[in-house]
């Protein structure tokens, strides 16, 4: 799996980057370069070219297949070049756009199947890590642009998809949008660590891990239950 219920691109991303940062060899430079070949695996997967993975949804499979002619075909032919730099220039540096499964979907254009790529010409001399640390840099905006494409494409299309269906459910069900409406306007008293965790995550996600996270603000909140004063939390003596 490209992301698990509580890691995005992004984490992952940073995850990977920092464990090459600890120990810079040329396996763990591998892993990173791999990681941000298997979302377009999982992109992929996701407009059928496995069957068992494919969204049931036409226009959610019309938009991906979009997001395939662009921006993602240009993105990856570039990481493909750069890949192929780094096999001629990096000891014990190999392939990893032709770790199987390749993504075969007609939209990718033959960027995937296509014999003997054309390398890059971006990387200075010096020695691998040096290398290396220069490649980085470029695959940092590349990244950038996956993530974005991810975001825009896959999630929120999602969750538009998600909404129209709700909709829907709601025009044509009075019972549903009866049970809806009744969850909507009950009230509950619930801990703050929630949203605050929420916030970190949402902040994370969509700007990254240096935004500071005040002044972020929380909708359908009602008020607190405890107001706290500092004539409350002096103790008594």
């Amino acid at each position: 799996m490209v992301v698990t219920p509580n890691k995005t691109l992004r984490e992952r991303f940073i995850k990977l980057e920092a464990t090459y940062q600890s120990g810079k060899t040329a396996v763990n430079f591998m892993a990173l370069v791999n990681y941000m070949f298997e979302v377009a695996r999982h992109v992929d997967d996701l407009v059928g070219s496995d069957s068992s993975k494919a969204v049931g949804n036409a226009d959610l499979k019309q938009s991906f297949e979009n997001l395939i002619t662009n921006p993602l075909q240009g993105v990856y032919g570039k990481l493909i070049s750069y890949d192929e730099e780094l096999v001629s220039k990096v000891a014990s540096y190999k392939a990893q756009f032709s770790t199987d499964p390749k993504p075969l979907n007609s939209n990718w254009g033959n960027i995937f199947t296509a014999p003997n790529p054309t390398p890059s010409s971006v990387l200075p001399s010096g020695t691998d890590t040096e290398k290396m640390d220069a490649m980085l840099s470029l695959l940092r905006p590349l990244f950038d642009q996956i993530n974005n494409a991810w975001l825009d494409k896959v999630v929120n299309t999602a969750r538009e998809t998600e909404t129209t269906k709700h909709k829907g459910l709601l025009d044509s069900f009075p019972l549903y949008k009866t049970i809806i409406t009744g969850i909507q306007n009950a009230s509950a008293t619930v801990p703050p660590s929630g949203a605050v965790a929420g916030i970190y995550a949402y902040v994370d996600r969509t700007r990254g891990v240096w935004k500071a996270r005040p002044m972020s603000a929380l909708a359908v909140l009602l008020g607190q239950k405890i107001l706290l004063l500092p004539q409350n939390l002096m103790r008594s003596i």
